[in-house]
């Protein structure tokens, strides 16, 4: 029993340093991550109970959607792992969701935190899922946004048309 955990224990470290060369991989040399952001991505799994490895993924799916400075990218995953703590959904799918409404919306000066809030009120005031949204809300979010309409319109029309019973992806 003592040899198996070991052995687990062993594996998840390796895997846990593969994700942390994966992220590192696609981040810009001038970016690679130091001690202490793994170490953060340790705290974030203590403090929202998912793997360390999870974090790290997560954390790819971030940079990978092209938020490349790491302090903005922590502060996703922060955000991410908010959603995923609400039982909405697992952490690598928020992050998926909100680096694709960021990119989007940053541009109008939107923050993260109200990114997750409106998307957050419009699970709760529509008939969706954070899920539901990280698979259709890429489609209209950029252009949404380049024509001037906020996150917390396209949010809004979401949770209105979810809850007339339109599906998600025919809202979007």
């Amino acid at each position: 029993l003592l040899k198996s955990a070991i052995g687990s224990t062993i594996d998840e470290a390796r895997s846990f340093s593969r994700s942390i060369a994966e992220v590192n991989s696609i981040l810009p040399k001038t970016s690679k991550l130091t001690d202490e952001q793994t170490k953060a991505f340790i705290a974030l799994s203590s403090q929202y109970g998912k793997t360390p490895q999870s974090q790290a993924k997560a954390f790819y799916e971030i940079v990978s959607g092209g938020v490349e400075d790491t302090a903005t990218a922590f502060k996703i995953l922060k955000q991410s792992n908010e959603a995923a703590a609400a039982g909405l959904t697992e952490v690598n799918v928020s992050a998926k969701v909100l680096t694709s409404t960021f990119n989007a919306f940053a541009q109008q000066g939107t923050s993260v935190n109200q990114i997750t809030d409106s998307l957050f009120q419009a699970v709760k005031d529509g008939q969706t899922t954070f899920e539901e949204l990280s698979g259709t809300l890429g489609r209209v979010a950029p252009i949404a946004s380049s024509v001037g309409v906020g996150i917390d319109e396209v949010a809004g029309s979401i949770a209105f048309l979810t809850k007339s019973g339109i599906q998600t992806d025919q809202a979007v």
